[in-house]
C-alpha cells in the first residue's frame, strides 16, 4: 500500500467511496476540503493503483483536525484506516503533539476505531450536527517529552 497526495483524478474515487459507505452528503465537503486553503491536507491509500481510502485534515496550531477518514467498504478491515492515522501520527512534532477528530455519538464502529487507535473521547457535544445529533471529540495527545528525545 502506498500513501500520497491527494489530487483531482482522485476525487471521483474518493466521492464513490464515501457514498459507499452512506456518507453521500460529504461529496461537497470533500471537495471543498480538498480544494480547501494551506492549512488543509489530504492523502489517499493506494492499493494495486486503486484509491482505496482517503484522509482529509486541517493544521492547527497544537496539532491536526481529522475531517474525513473514509476506506472502502472492500478494504476494511484490513488496517488501512489505522495506517492513516498512523501516517498523520507521524507528522507530529514539538509543535503539533495532538490530533483530535469528532464523530457522531451514534456511530459506534468510529468510536471504536479511534479507541483502537489510542485516541481518548475528551467531550461530549449535545446537538452539534445541523441535525441535532450529539457528537464525540476524541485527542491522541503525545507526550511532548517524549516527542523531544525522538527529535
Amino acid at each position: 500500500m502506498e500513501i500520497r497526495k491527494m489530487t483531482a483524478r482522485d476525487l471521483p474515487s474518493c466521492i464513490r467511496i464515501s457514498c459507499d459507505i452512506g456518507f453521500p452528503e460529504s461529496q461537497a465537503n470533500l471537495i471543498r476540503q480538498w480544494a480547501g486553503d494551506q492549512a488543509t491536507s489530504s492523502v489517499v491509500a493506494v492499493v494495486d493503483r486503486k484509491v482505496v481510502a482517503y484522509l482529509i485534515y486541517q493544521r492547527c496550531v497544537d496539532g491536526y483536525a481529522i475531517w474525513q477518514l473514509r476506506v472502502d467498504p472492500v478494504y476494511q478491515w484490513r488496517g488501512i484506516g489505522r495506517d492513516l492515522v498512523d501516517y498523520l501520527k507521524g507528522r507530529m512534532t514539538l509543535r503539533r503533539w495532538m490530533i483530535c477528530a469528532v464523530v457522531n455519538a451514534e456511530d459506534a464502529s468510529a468510536c471504536e476505531f479511534l479507541r483502537a487507535c489510542k485516541f481518548k473521547a475528551v467531550d461530549f457535544k449535545r446537538q452539534f450536527y445541523e441535525d441535532k445529533q450529539d457528537a464525540i471529540e476524541f485527542r491522541f495527545v503525545v507526550d511532548k517529552e517524549l516527542l523531544e528525545a525522538l527529535s
